[in-house]
Formats: structure tokens, C-alpha cells, sequence
């Protein structure tokens, strides 16, 4: 079971919801049942969620008192709650589900939220674009390109985290990709515009948009404009269509991808459709409509992949709208240009391959061993203390940073020791660990929390063992608690055989080595 907690309100916009549709429909189609936590906050989306079969938790309404006098940031109102009130009600819901993940979207959780929410979950999964708070997850996607994107969360998760950063991860819905297939190269010229602001939008660019398109100069140009249910101008946006012959209105919409398509040139917000109209290759002028939009924004028209017109508050109407639209309109190979490089940038199969990832974890092919250096200090700390792997050692205490210091430092240098990494095309997935006892070796290892249940305890020993230098007859020893059943299973696998032990409650194995 996949849970999300996320919300859809008049400040937070719509795109946050969206995304996540978007990869619970993913993970809905690979066999996964998908939960939903929301909020009631006014422009909420929990009828849309419903409608698209999802079962949904609403939490409690909204406390006004705090939304108003909140002070840890400026995002902290979106929450409606304090993380500590938001967190015990999340629990209260959480504790008769015990999902495989909680997917955790939204800029007012931190790893407040997310320490006390983790006993509850298996795993916990975190999407976000600001990289301005600590998180404790277990992989954290953000699909946005900025300058050194690689390098934007490190110190703000775990070691142990996975990271999925950049747009070869855009959550987009499948019929983007399908779309590509049938689309012919764009040639530049504009004669078809795509607007649109968000489902929100509640500055109402819209409008603004729909003015300047008004203009005598523009009377031969089509104009698909696309709002969402909650738009507030909704009423205001369809009378001025209405002076518009060649504009077509369309509300929440399920044909986007086939809108984009059709247009030439879109102007629009820098939101999470941006990733969208890259796929399509559609040549876009962008408004940011919010901070959150503007670093890569600007990034992207640095690099001439869209052109970034400015901030919304900084009053980029009426006669501005008209002036960049003209502008556009002559830059043929610019637009073309553009449409060229944002399919590169952007393939479309994001959503496909978070949902491979989430369900089914790295292509074990991609496993491959190397010992371990210094660098992977802070990285075996943290999987050592995990709660599993200290439930499943004879020593159940957690281990202190400075006695692990010690400890790894030790192990480096003894010539009898031997620390392996498994790492795949995702990032670092376990240890394994041997240390040699005369003519045996006594073995010992542990899978990252978010690779657990994927069937990989198998490989990443095999490939360890393997890797393992030895000359002569050696043996491997291995001892396991009796209730720890998976790594009984993965030893007998491998052939080790079942032989009596010392230790009580534990089951000993024994695999001879060939030299």
C-alpha cells in the first residue's frame, strides 16, 4: 500500500496534487493500492481525487487561528496546523495501515513531521523543489533542473537516502509520452497559443493574458486557455472569451497533452507543467507566479530552453504580454530551437521509471561491489541504526557516532576485515561485511530500508562472496536470530548449510569455499 499526504488550497495551487495523481495513477497501474490524507483547505482538489477512484482521508478543517498567526516560515500556513498536530492525526490513520510508503508532498513538513510519522510507515518518500529544510526520508524526488541539482541535498537527508533529482523523473501522465510518438517537428511560426497559469492562479494571469491577446495584432492568432475547477476568476476568464472569436476555454481539463500539442507558442506560469510543455517540445514565454518557480526558471532560460518574461508582481500585463508575444512571434528559429532541446531534456517517462523504482527497486543487474572508504563512515552509522538492523543484531543498543568512528576507522585498517558497498544505478543499497577467524570468515550484512521486500538480500551477497579474495579451503560462517526468517531463507539459498551453534536463539550457516 502506497499512502499520500498532500493538499490542494488557494496558496498551495493545484500542482502539488497533480503530480501526485500523476504517480499514483502509475503505481495504481502497476498493482499498488493508493491512499490519499488531505486537508480541506478552501481550493482543495478532493472531489477531483475521488472521482479519479482514490480513497481519500480527509483530516480535520482548517485552524484560521493558526493559518493566521503562523511564524516558522512563510510556508507554514499552507499546513493549517502546527507538524506536531498535523503528524498525530496522519499516525491516527496510518497506524492500521503500515504502508510500504508514505509519500509526503508538501513545503510545511520537515523532518519534524517526518520523525514522528516514520514508525508508522515502512518507507517514506519525499517530493519537494526547495531544498531549504532537513529531511528524514528514505528517497526524496525533485524533479526540477537547476544549476547543480546533483549537489542540492546533500547535508539535508540522510547519507542513505536515495535521490531522484532532475526532469529524467518529471512526473508526467502517460499520454505526454504518448503523445511524442505522433508529433511532427515544430517549424517555428505561431499561429495557435496555449495559455495557461495553474489550476489556481489566483492572481489571475489569465486575464491578463486574455487582455493582450485582444489586441487587433493578435486577431488572427487561435488561443486554447486551460484553468483549473478552482479558479476564483473563473467567471470573469469566460466573459472575457467571450470577446475573443478565435479563444476556446477549457476547465480542468483531461486533454492537455493534446493542447499542447496543438499550439505553437504557450504562455504560461513556471509551475510543475513546465516539465510538460519540455516534453512536447512547445516553446514557452513564462511568468513565475511564485518563489518556488524562479530558480529554475531561471536556469532553464539561461540555458534557452523557454524564456523567462519576469515575476508576476512585478506587472507583467497588458502592454508587456503584448510586446513579448510579438517578440515571439518573429523569433522563428529561437522557437524552433527551443522545441528542439526541451524534448531532449525531458522524455516523458519520469512517472514510469519512479513507479519502476518504487515498486520493483534497481535493476539487479546494475548491482556492483566495492570496498568501502572513509567517505562511507556516516553512511554505515546510519544504516547500522536503523531500528530493523538493530532489532536483528545480537546487540540491540543504537551505536554511538564517536564509538562508530572508532569502530569503521578499525575495521578499514585491519588486514582481516573486509567492507563491501553494493551500489546500483540508484545509489548505495547495502553492505556486506567479512572478518576472517582463522581458516573461516564470519559474514554479516544489511539492505538500505528503501531496497527492503525487492528480493535483493540474494544478490548482494552472491556478488559479495564472489568479490571476496581467499586463497586455499576457507569457509563462510554466518549467524542469524532465529525470527530474522528472510536472511534464513537468503543463507539456505546460497547454499550455506544449517550447522549447531553456541549462541542461543540464533541459527548458524556454514558455506565451504574452494580456494
Amino acid at each position: 500500500m502506497v499512502v499520500f499526504r498532500v493538499d490542494a488550497s488557494v496558496l498551495t495551487g493545484s500542482g502539488h496534487v497533480m503530480r501526485c495523481l500523476t504517480l499514483a495513477e502509475g503505481l495504481r497501474n502497476a498493482g499498488a493500492a493508493v491512499v490519499f490524507m488531505t486537508r480541506p483547505h478552501k481550493g482543495n482538489l478532493n472531489a477531483l481525487i475521488q472521482n479519479k477512484g482514490f480513497e481519500l482521508y480527509e483530516l480535520s478543517q482548517v485552524s484560521q487561528d493558526y493559518a493566521e498567526n503562523a511564524t516558522r516560515d512563510e510556508y507554514a500556513a499552507w499546513l493549517g496546523a502546527t507538524q506536531e498536530a498535523d503528524a498525530s492525526e496522519t499516525i491516527d490513520i496510518l497506524k492500521d495501515k503500515q504502508p510500504d510508503w508514505l509519500i509526503v508532498d508538501h513545503y510545511a513538513v520537515d523532518e519534524c513531521w517526518e520523525k514522528l510519522v516514520r514508525p508508522y510507515a515502512k518507507k517514506i518518500m519525499v517530493i519537494d523543489d526547495l531544498a531549504d529544510r532537513k529531511h528524514d526520508c528514505d528517497v526524496l524526488l525533485d524533479q526540477n533542473y537547476v544549476s547543480g541539482y546533483q549537489r542540492r541535498y546533500i547535508g539535508l537527508v540522510p547519507p542513505s537516502c536515495t535521490t531522484l533529482l532532475g526532469p529524467d523523473y518529471a512526473l508526467l501522465r502517460k499520454e505526454f509520452a504518448e503523445a511524442r510518438k505522433s508529433l511532427k517537428p515544430r517549424d517555428g511560426s505561431v499561429k495557435r497559443i496555449f495559455v495557461f497559469f495553474g489550476g489556481v492562479d489566483h492572481g489571475n494571469m489569465t486575464g491578463n493574458a486574455i487582455e493582450a491577446l485582444s489586441a487587433p495584432e493578435f486577431s488572427h492568432i487561435y488561443a486554447d486557455v486551460v484553468i483549473g475547477a478552482a479558479n476564483p476568476h473563473r467567471d470573469t476568464i469566460a466573459t472575457a472569451i467571450e470577446q475573443c472569436p478565435l479563444a476556446t476555454l477549457h476547465v480542468q481539463v483531461e486533454n492537455i497533452a493534446e493542447l499542447m500539442s496543438m499550439a505553437d507558442l504557450a504562455l504560461c506560469a513556471g509551475g510543475s507543467a513546465t516539465w510538460e510543455r519540455l516534453c512536447l517540445g512547445l516553446p514557452s514565454l513564462v511568468v513565475t507566479v511564485a518563489d518556488n518557480q524562479v530558480q529554475f526558471t531561471h536556469d532553464l532560460h539561461e540555458k534557452r530552453l523557454i524564456r523567462w518574461i519576469g515575476r508576476a508582481e512585478s506587472g507583467v500585463i497588458g502592454e508587456g504580454f503584448r510586446s513579448v508575444l510579438k517578440d515571439a512571434m518573429i523569433q522563428v528559429e529561437r522557437n524552433k530551437q527551443e522545441s528542439e532541446q526541451g524534448r531532449i531534456l525531458v522524455d516523458g517517462h519520469g512517472c514510469e521509471r519512479v513507479a519502476g523504482f518504487l515498486l520493483r527497486g534497481p535493476d539487479s543487474e546494475s548491482l556492483k561491489v566495492r570496498k568501502s572508504d572513509e567517505s562511507d563512515c556516516e553512511l554505515f552509522w546510519y544504516w547500522a541504526n536503523d531500528p530493523e538492523v538493530r532489532k536483528s543484531a545480537f546487540n540491540t543498543e543504537p551505536i554511538s557516532w564517536e564509538h562508530h568512528q572508532y569502530w569503521f576507522r578499525g575495521k578499514l585498517a585491519d588486514a582481516d576485515s573486509r567492507l563491501y558497498v553494493i551500489d546500483s544505478d540508484m545509489g548505495p543499497v547495502g553492505q556486506v561485511r567479512f572478518e576472517r577467524e582463522n581458516e573461516s570468515y564470519l559474514i554479516s550484512y544489511s539492505i538500505g530500508r528503501q531496497y527492503r521486500g525487492l528480493s535483493l538480500g540474494y544478490k548482494v551477497l552472491d556478488i559479495a562472496i564472489r568479490e571476496l579474495k581467499y586463497s586455499n579451503k576457507m569457509s563462510l560462517v554466518a549467524e542469524v536470530k532465529k525470527e530474522n526468517t528472510a536472511s534464513c531463507r537468503i543463507f539456505e539459498k546460497l547454499g550455506f548449510a544449517e550447522y549447531p551453534g553456541l549462541r542461543s536463539g540464533a541459527k548458524c550457516y556454514r558455506l565451504l569455499l574452494n580456494g
